[in-house]
């Protein structure tokens, strides 16, 4: 992955590709629901005097009203925080097939009954019941209503929803209301109106992606990374996958981390790629646990991790695991074996998995990865917790107990030298801190996507592309983008401003501080303008937008904007 500095052009995943592609080509001539913020206009912001041709950017700018941070449950029972997400969203269209999502806090003790009979209810009307649970390892469990609200013919408009969910044994019963806007269908998306899913197959994989997409774009190269990826997952593991075709979904819009792995491998790849960071080492990761899962389905996630972050070179992009892992224990992030074991995805996310990946390099570079497959192959059956299990399936491999092996990870780890892994630990923590609050506040994606193929025989892609563009969301998220771009070129000041600068927009709401007002008022103007703002690099006066036109989604085009007494404005080549 290319880096720069934010005095560059930054790229991201899919621009790099794209450009990649451009280079070959040219060598051969060729809700409004409770959880949806409502925006609310600021004071204006100045109006831009673009050259010819270019349309004048709007007075004002909408910026974010964020929701109340949801109340903390005190009861140990089943909760409901009041977090109701619709799907596909922000916008919702006459014709959208709704999935609804609320969250639910110690979900475990909700009783089957309950669930079994949770209702959906719009304008008091009974349109779907028993829905599904859905387990998220980043923030609160929920319950999934799945495509539970057709709403083909029905008149744009507000419509009252309400979740119910009936009392049984120690729960009292809950009901949630809110509103659900309809939009006229005029305003869909351009690109979503005739986008449809296309199966490509390789010698490795069935990849499924949406036309007019990054993914149909880059679809060649792509396919080569792929068949890199798993390759190299072959050869480091010294095993055959089994279980092929892997299918794999490239989706157009951001999910949680950027990749998950269940039926299906699936990897948000677009071009404002504010989680997605380096598609190599994401894809090595997803297929790590689809290769290991004949070796144990069940295996702890302390070790599933582990290996899969091991084996990737890194989480989010490449990075030396030893010397990073050692960055831990010097920030004082390192939690003992048996109790990040017990809870891991309580843990801060990026703290859990690169200790997890830690303990795999030493296992493996002192005992071979042969018998460290022994051991995640190892059923500890007998076990009551977590930490028993670990402790017993090393016994049984190494003949060292969890103590035993955490005291010589630890003399490991103080062999490796950290140097400016601490720094680079640490803010990439910060970084991905900031991700996850900036999805919960502004952007939140659907926990349970519904299977590519099942999607496709059903016509749906809206779960797969539709998100928030809002010039406030893109703004933040070109922000995120630099941010790890600096990161990534060790310009630790500057990305450590610029979360600075964002956590403070979220903590007082207000979006008109120094900088952010900046990527805001050029997000604006770029919209204003019939495109849409993949990645914003400020210097001074002086900003280079890479951009997709949303007349031909998804070329990308740069263009170059300066500050002219204190009016941003788009420079004509």
């Amino acid at each position: 992955m290319i880096t720069q500095s934010h005095s560059k052009t930054p790229i991201g995943i899919a621009s790099l590709v794209a450009a990649a592609l451009v280079l070959s080509a040219l060598a051969c001539n060729p809700l409004a629901a409770v959880i949806t913020p409502t925006p609310e206009e600021s004071g204006a912001l100045p109006t831009a005097s673009p050259y010819p041709s270019i349309t004048p950017t709007v007075a004002s700018i909408l910026l974010p009203t964020p929701l109340p941070p949801p109340l903390t449950p005190t009861p140990e029972y089943a909760w409901l925080p009041g977090e109701v997400r619709v799907f596909p969203g922000a916008a919702h269209y006459p014709g959208d097939l709704l999935t609804i999502e609320v969250a639910v806090v110690n979900i475990s003790t909700l009783p089957a009954s309950s669930v079994e009979s949770a209702m959906l209810l719009v304008n008091d009307d009974l349109v779907f019941s028993g829905p599904d649970i859905v387990y998220s390892p980043l923030r609160e469990n929920a319950l999934i209503f799945r495509w539970a609200w057709d709403t083909t013919g029905l008149p744009t408009g507000p419509y009252r929803v309400a979740i119910i969910i009936p009392a049984s044994g120690d729960f009292s019963g809950q009901r949630i209301d809110f509103v659900v806007n309809l939009d006229p269908e005029t305003a869909r998306p351009l690109r979503e109106q005739d986008a449809r899913w296309v199966t490509q197959y390789t010698p490795c994989c069935v990849l499924r992606y949406i036309t007019d997409t990054a993914a149909e774009r880059d679809i060649d190269a792509l396919i080569v990374q792929t068949e890199n990826a798993i390759t190299y997952v072959e050869e480091t593991l010294g095993l055959t996958i089994a279980n092929k075709p892997i299918p794999i979904t490239f989706i157009d819009n951001i999910w949680g981390n950027g990749a998950y792995a269940s039926g299906e491998l699936v990897l948000s790849y677009i071009d404002r790629a504010y989680t997605t960071l380096h598609l190599p080492s994401t894809l090595r990761h997803e297929a790590v646990h689809w290769a290991m899962r004949p070796v144990n389905a069940g295996a702890l996630s302390l070790l599933s991790e582990g290996i899969a972050v091991y084996v990737a070179g890194g989480h989010f992009k490449e990075e030396p695991i030893p010397e990073r892992a050692a960055a831990l224990v010097e920030l004082g992030y390192y939690v003992p074996l048996a109790e990040l074991t017990a809870d891991f995805w309580s843990y801060q996310h990026e703290t859990a998995y690169l200790e997890a990946a830690g303990l795999v390099a030493y296992l493996v570079q002192t005992h071979g990865l042969e018998s460290f497959i022994d051991l995640y192959a190892y059923q500890a059956n007998n076990a009551a917790s977590e930490a028993e299990k670990l402790n017993e399936a090393l016994l049984a491999v190494y003949n060292l107990s969890l103590e035993e092996v955490e005291v010589d990870y630890l003399d490991w780890l103080a062999q490796q030298y950290p140097g400016d892994q601490t720094d680079d630990l640490r803010l990439t923590i910060e970084l991905f801190n900031t991700i996850r609050r900036y999805q919960m506040l502004y952007a939140p994606y659907q926990e349970s996507l519904p299977p590519a193929v099942l999607a496709a025989e059903n016509g749906q892609v809206g779960e797969f592309l539709r998100e928030s563009t809002l010039p406030f969301n893109v703004a933040l998220e070109a922000m995120l983008v630099s941010a790890n771009n600096s990161l990534l070129a060790g310009d630790y000041v500057y990305a450590e401003r610029l979360l600075a600068i964002i956590n403070s927009a979220f903590d007082d709401g207000n979006f008109t501080r120094e900088l952010l007002v900046d990527y805001v008022a050029i997000a604006a103007l770029v919209s204003a303008n019939g495109y849409e703002a993949q990645e914003i690099d400020i210097a001074g006066d002086h900003a280079v937008v890479l951009a997709s036109p949303l007349t031909d989604w998804p070329t990308l085009e740069t263009l170059t904007v300066i500050r002219d007494n204190s009016v941003w404005q788009i420079v004509m080549p």
